[in-house]
């Protein structure tokens, strides 16, 4: 076995920074004053250095020579970025938002080996057997049929490749997408009180994340 051969890419900073001034544009009225955090959070690279990190640890066999890779959900492209720098080649990405589509295409489209993809979030537009490892970091509690989700990351798999697939525990002192303290280990109807309440206008914003 080959081991996969790192890849130099060179960001063009002038186009980075073009795309931070217009995602800051966009989501300010979501953040408010988290804006600028929040967008510098979603185009940084070292998180999915860590994730890839850990990736090797226990599935070393998966980088190698040839090895195509898989995002379900690449958000602003960074962990496609990474993926490529360590080698794998393709990497093709699927996002269910036309906004991040299109910013994403901004960033990517003078990067060689990418492929960005629109899905409505139900069945994957590659064939069977495609890729040697598949990442879905946070998205699997986004869907509307998580069963189908996994079938259809499963058929795009190849049989010696990997899943590495990562999503929240409900025992969490914090829900990850908000900030708020999590009470999705209470009974149900706890739990929707405490959510209302921690969610009304008058005390709560939504910090940056």
């Amino acid at each position: 076995m080959q081991d996969v051969a790192p890849t130099t890419i060179e960001l063009n900073h002038e186009r980075e920074d073009e795309l931070r001034q217009w995602l800051i544009a966009h989501y300010r009225p979501v953040y408010g004053d988290g804006t600028q955090a929040y967008v510098e959070s979603v185009l940084d690279l070292s998180g999915y250095v860590d994730r890839f990190n850990y990736l090797r640890s226990v599935a070393p066999d998966v980088f190698r020579r040839g090895a195509a890779l898989a995002v379900s959900g690449f958000a602003l492209g960074s962990e496609m970025i990474v993926a490529r720098q360590l080698g794998f080649d393709p990497v093709c990405g699927v996002e269910v938002e036309h906004f991040l589509v299109e910013a994403t295409q901004r960033r990517l489209a003078y990067l060689p080996g990418m492929q960005l993809d629109y899905y409505a979030g139900d069945t994957l537009p590659y064939p069977d057997e495609a890729f040697t490892v598949v990442t879905s970091g946070h998205v699997i509690e986004h869907t509307r049929d998580p069963a189908l989700y996994l079938r259809e990351c499963m058929r795009v798999l190849q049989s010696d490749g990997v899943l590495a697939l990562e999503f929240p525990t409900r025992y969490h002192y914090r829900e990850l997408h908000t900030r708020l303290p999590s009470l999705e280990w209470l009974p149900k109807p706890m739990r929707n009180l405490g959510l209302q309440a921690l969610s009304h206008p008058k005390r709560h914003r939504f910090p940056a994340r």
